[in-house]
């Protein structure tokens, strides 16, 4: 019977396989697509930056802040109108990862002999690339750690038709691919817990470590991550030596890469994590608001959240300032039905393995949820987005606290659950006391794409909730998102385009 048991979880995870690189190469294709075709150059955010950082990598130069400049290729294509040829490079701040990968795209496209702007389409392909692999890696780690292959997909699936990604995975752009080696770290994570190998918590640590050689959001979800590994392995009743050197043996994993990039910078800037403020000369002071004022009085979650569904152009029609617009909130409310379905499932029951009933703890998140669906639907559009933002942080919560016992208990899955929420939780907090320390008197930097790198930590916690008989309907809602998406991209956003 075991060997029966055995023959056809190997059957089913050739088939998968098979699915997945049918799937990686669709998506591939679609983005593509966009990115060549209906996406204007310079039209996603800072492509101008990226793509200057991949031409000087391509001649062996690496950016430095403030000495870098925008390629004058790249001005000419972009602003021919501008009178000063001397535009300071502010992607230089990031680290080369992706450029690297980028970069070896580009030379290639140049020794084929295409023009400059095939050239830079040719560049676009990377993060098509990146972003099919992403879903990809993503479906993988759910099914790993759900056993759950139909939800796994049917979550891919749901990101991929969020407008937002595809807009991102159709430029040059760093995004996705921290999302890519995120669910990665997720996937070889899943398999440490389940297997109890030290190599997949290797494999984990330097996976996050390559996030974080992407782009530094990353480290926030390095060090949660990196902790709870840890904290794992110190409960292990393993020998001391076995357990020190293990700890000993991941910590290197998870540190060594941002390690040596953040010791480089020490060495070229002063400082561990330059930043683009560098290159602002300090003007006047501006009040600074208490965080709870701020939070309070300013659409910080609002924005973010809204950005993370639809955020669609920049600066390719060469305006002196950016043209773009956000997805209106009517679209958005379309877009999250899976996300507002998840949240009530996470609060009305657990998961299989843990049963549990509608407690007095869970009333406030359940309120708060049935408020956001409430108002989506009769009250004024503005009072959707705040309500729901404040749901996605409570149910959030609501796990962390739930699953607190696995702390104490040898339960891998529950443990799992709590470490992905805590992480969230953690870099949420992070991401909104780092808008506030850099409020100069107006919002900056609400873009929900920072938050690919913990993202398949958050859809991991949802997945685990939701009931088993939903996984064929949620493929289903999954390939209708698909057709809305498709709709929403040529009667909407290139309209948009040729307006």
């Amino acid at each position: 019977m075991s060997q029966d048991v055995a023959a056809n979880a190997d059957r089913g995870r050739r088939r998968l396989g098979s699915y997945l690189l049918f799937l990686a190469c669709a998506l591939f294709l679609q983005f593509a697509a966009i990115g060549i075709a209906i996406t204007p150059l310079w039209d996603t955010p800072d492509e101008v930056g990226h793509m200057s950082y991949v031409i000087d990598l391509s001649k062996g130069d690496l950016p430095e802040l403030g000495p870098s400049q925008i390629d004058a290729e790249v001005l000419d294509s972009w602003r021919p109108d501008l009178q000063s040829r001397q535009q300071r490079n502010w992607i230089a701040q990031h680290p080369p990862l992706y450029y690297m990968v980028a970069a070896a795209v580009y030379s290639g496209a140049r020794a084929a002999g295409l023009g400059f702007e095939d050239r830079v389409r040719a560049t676009r392909l990377t993060t098509a690339a990146f972003s099919a692999c992403a879903i990809v890696a993503l479906i993988l780690a759910l099914a790993e750690a759900t056993c759950r292959p139909l939800l796994a997909i049917a979550t891919g699936l749901a990101l991929a038709a969020t407008p937002m990604y595809w807009h991102m995975a159709s430029g040059v752009s760093h995004d996705s691919a921290t999302l890519f080696f995120s669910a990665l770290a997720l996937l070889f994570l899943v398999r440490f817990l389940q297997r109890g190998k030290l190599a997949w918590a290797c494999a984990a640590g330097f996976a996050m470590g390559a996030c974080a050689l992407v782009k530094a959001t990353g480290l926030v979800v390095l060090v949660a991550i990196c902790a709870g590994t840890c904290y794992w392995i110190l409960r292990r009743p393993w020998p001391f030596r076995r357990r020190l050197t293990a700890l000993a043996g991941t910590a290197l994993a998870f540190g060594v890469l941002p390690a040596l990039w953040s010791g480089f910078n020490l060495f070229r800037y002063g400082v561990a994590f330059p930043d683009v403020r560098m290159l602002t000369p300090p003007g006047p002071e501006v009040p600074v608001e208490g965080f709870w004022t701020y939070v309070s009085t300013h659409p910080v979650w609002q924005h973010t959240l809204i950005n993370f569904y639809g955020l669609f152009g920049w600066q390719g029609r060469g305006a002196t300032g950016n043209s773009w617009f956000q997805m209106s909130v009517n679209a958005l409310k379309l877009f999250s039905i899976p996300l507002v379905t998840a949240l009530v499932l996470s609060i009305s029951r657990g998961n299989a393995e843990f049963p549990r009933r509608i407690e007095t703890r869970d009333m406030i998140p359940l309120g708060l949820l049935a408020g956001a669906v409430w108002f989506a639907v009769l009250a004024h559009p503005a009072s959707y987005v705040p309500m729901l933002c404040i749901a996605i942080l409570g149910v959030f919560l609501l796990q962390v606290v739930r699953n607190l016992p696995a702390l104490a208990a040898d339960h891998a899955p529950r443990y799992l659950q709590l470490l992905a929420a805590a992480t969230f939780v953690f870099f949420s907090l992070v991401f909104v006391v780092k808008l506030w320390s850099i409020f100069n008197g107006q919002m900056r930097a609400t873009h929900g794409r920072y938050f690919y790198p913990v993202l398949p930590f958050a859809l991991l916690v949802l997945a685990m909730e939701m009931p088993r008989r939903l996984d064929k309907a949620a493929v289903a809602v999954a390939l209708l998102l698909l057709l809305a998406s498709g709709g929403y991209l040529y009667y909407v956003v290139g309209q948009f385009y040729v307006v």
